[in-house]
């Protein structure tokens, strides 16, 4: 009998905390036929995000109800849901219209941008036990929210350490004017683009450790691991934190500013989404040399999440509405081969959710019907209008 329990166990998952068996939603039984899933929960509403920590592969989930009922969820790797934290108990936004979440590496800190109540925004701190650090509230800003590496610090509308006291940076460093955009590189260390120059600080000391020559265009900085990635205009460069500039890439006058970057995770190839002619921009990580490079999707995304796993591409996002082929949430999947020549692209219902240096990934999966009734929906559903959803977590190999 114990045996017949564990062989269950084996091809079933390890159930949620919802004491549920786990089982592995269509789309991931598709995708990631040999997965391990580690467990499937199933939850009310619509989910609006989702974080992976990238050390610990705790998930924090970010879903509204129909009842304008806000819910972000913490859970272990493995399953366990350490908390909950609802709009209209735990915040002083009461009709939720959405969430934003972040969460620092070890999950030691977790952040939570809630609006609604008709232009109203809120950015909250909690560490891993479910304490409240510090709260924030101002107007329209929509711009979430973010947590350093380590947990200590929080980018938002301005910059704090994660107990709430400003920071002023152009004060830390020497006041450099003209800052475009900065990120963490680690949790003492930032990455600054100021004068089309780019240049890595110390943090908080703001020691300046190296800083490049002059560049053409730039102006979103993505970090990936120990490198650094800067694109806009017509240019991409590839630094590593130790001063080295590897490569810079010409692009053509048809290819977008990109909207999100993300490194394979075998570290071959990094891939780019930008909304305008281009679709998906496929690097040679190595070279910068282009490998894949798609026309205009049927369909543009409002990307949510860009997955680079093996020879694959995986965009997830809110389809646009004004395109009757897509609506609602879906996942583009670019599938090429070592020569950059396409093998095959397909669209599918739902999301795939992880990134270059999560230790797991997650499926999303719901009930929505992709039509609207009612002012309410199409406003704040939209053609996501899922009650119920689920997720499950997988372990993939590279």
């Amino acid at each position: 009998m114990l045996y017949a329990i564990l062989l269950m166990q084996i091809f079933i998952g390890q159930s949620g905390s919802s004491g549920k068996p786990a089982v592995k939603l269509p789309l991931a039984e598709k995708l990631f036929p040999e997965a391990e899933l580690i467990w499937s929960e199933p939850f009310e509403g619509k989910m609006i995000d989702f974080a992976i920590a990238e050390k610990s592969g705790y998930i924090v989930i970010g879903a509204v109800k129909k009842d304008w009922k806000g819910q972000v969820y913490l859970f272990t790797r493995d399953g366990k849901l350490l908390w909950t934290k609802e709009n209209v108990k735990d915040s002083e936004i009461k009709e939720c219209a959405g969430i934003k979440v972040s969460v620092s590496d070890s999950c030691e800190t977790i952040g939570i941008f809630w609006w609604g109540d008709f232009e109203r925004e809120e950015v909250q701190v909690y560490d891993i036990t479910g304490e409240k650090l510090y709260s924030c509230e101002h107007g329209m800003a929509g711009v979430g929210v973010e947590i350093s590496p380590g947990g200590g610090y929080v980018k938002h509308a301005w910059f704090f350490d994660k107990t709430g006291k400003r920071i002023v940076l152009r004060d830390i460093l020497k006041g450099l004017p003209n800052i475009r955009d900065f990120e963490f590189v680690s949790e003492k260390e930032i990455v600054v683009l100021a004068n089309n120059i780019l240049y890595l600080f110390s943090f908080p000391e703001g020691e300046l450790k190296w800083r490049s020559e002059e560049l053409e265009g730039g102006g979103k900085i993505t970090v990936q691991g120990s490198h650094i990635i800067l694109s806009g205009g017509l240019q991409v460069y590839r630094f590593e934190k130790d001063e080295r500039l590897l490569w810079k890439t010409e692009l053509d006058k048809s290819l977008s500013f990109p909207q999100i970057i993300s490194l394979s995770r075998d570290e071959k190839y990094v891939g780019f989404y930008g909304a305008g002619k281009i679709g998906i921009l496929v690097l040679d990580f190595e070279t910068g040399e282009i490998k894949v490079c798609t026309p205009r999707l049927i369909s543009q995304i409002g990307a949510v999440n860009l997955l680079c796993l093996g020879n694959k591409v995986f965009l997830s996002g809110y389809a646009n509405r004004s395109v009757d082929k897509h609506k609602g949430y879906w996942t583009y999947i670019l599938h090429f081969d070592e020569n950059g020549n396409m093998i095959d692209e397909m669209w599918k219902r739902e999301l795939v959710l992880g990134g270059f240096a999560s230790p797991v990934i997650g499926v999303y999966g719901s009930d929505a019907t992709g039509k609207t009734k009612t002012g309410y929906e199409e406003g704040v559903l939209g053609f996501e209008n899922s009650t119920q959803f689920t997720i499950n977590i997988l372990k993939v190999r590279d």
